[in-house]
């Protein structure tokens, strides 16, 4: 498990900047593509891999320290995004990104499938993964979690479901994630709003759930009553948890700062 810091910038200078400042704190970088007004993919990326210690690992005192791992997304006002062109103009942005060199691209889960099966299936190709024998499910022969070794041919990807009213059953949850797998998702990451502690520990049993099936997640109860679904669900085989370092750079109700969730995290680890 990793933690991910999301980036939300009106520019890709400042959206650079804030990544700059990231490096040796957290792991990974989220950029909200829709939140920059001068996007320019080719160029933003570019610019991030002119940064040697992003994008090749560096030696330090305690041995080799991985590089920051990049994480893409771009959101519809459907999902709190900026984002206002079609589904398809969308999937060709994540699908450009991801041959620029993210490791993660973050697929809504509410797009037309049969874009969602674009993404994957030239995704996959480009990994050099012959096509599909059941372009259905965008599986076949497909290994579930495609062996990460190039960000330039294989970004894994991140189908996303969202609800920002409530928290669905557990049982509606769990249909929700197989789904997802089925159509190709290397993890699976639900972000539900929790209306009490209940809703909470629905999450932690499905992340419970998940990892017995060896199902990678990320899996979050947003608002107060459900952070202590950030600080267990990664360790119950959860592939990162996001975190600003600072309060007024969340970009969800209840997340923690960096700060704060390594205390947690150091505390369940450590609980004396």
């Amino acid at each position: 498990m990793f933690i991910v810091t999301p980036i939300q910038e009106r520019s890709q200078k400042k959206a650079l900047q804030r990544i700059k400042t990231l490096y040796g704190k957290v792991d990974g970088a989220e950029i909200w593509l829709d939140h920059i007004e001068d996007l320019d993919l080719e160029t933003l990326f570019n610019d991030i891999k002119k940064i040697p210690s992003f994008f090749s690992p560096r030696l330090t005192r305690r041995g080799l320290k991985k590089r920051l791992q990049i994480l893409i997304c771009c959101k519809k006002p459907i999902e709190k995004g900026h984002f206002k062109g079609t589904y398809s103009q969308l999937a060709s942005l994540l699908i450009r990104a991801g041959q620029l060199g993210a490791d993660y691209i973050d697929i809504p889960f509410n797009m037309p499938k049969n874009l969602i099966k674009k993404i994957v299936q030239q995704s996959r190709a480009e990994a050099g993964y012959p096509p599909s024998p059941h372009p259905e499910t965008c599986r076949g022969i497909y290994p579930l979690v495609i062996p990460h070794t190039d960000a330039e041919s294989h970004p894994k990807l991140i189908f996303s479901y969202h609800n920002f009213k409530k928290t669905p059953s557990l049982k509606t949850l769990l249909k929700k994630a197989e789904s997802m797998r089925l159509m190709g998702a290397d993890i699976v990451k639900i972000a539900v709003q929790a209306q009490s502690t209940d809703d909470a520990l629905k999450l932690i049993f499905l992340a419970d759930h998940l990892k017995t099936k060896n199902i990678p997640h990320c899996l979050i109860a947003m608002g107060k009553k459900g952070i202590l679904s950030r600080i267990i669900t990664p360790h119950l085989g959860g592939t990162f948890m996001f975190a600003p370092l600072t309060k007024n750079k969340s970009t969800a109700p209840g997340q923690l700062t960096v700060a704060e969730l390594k205390k947690a995290w150091s505390l369940i680890k450590h609980p004396d």
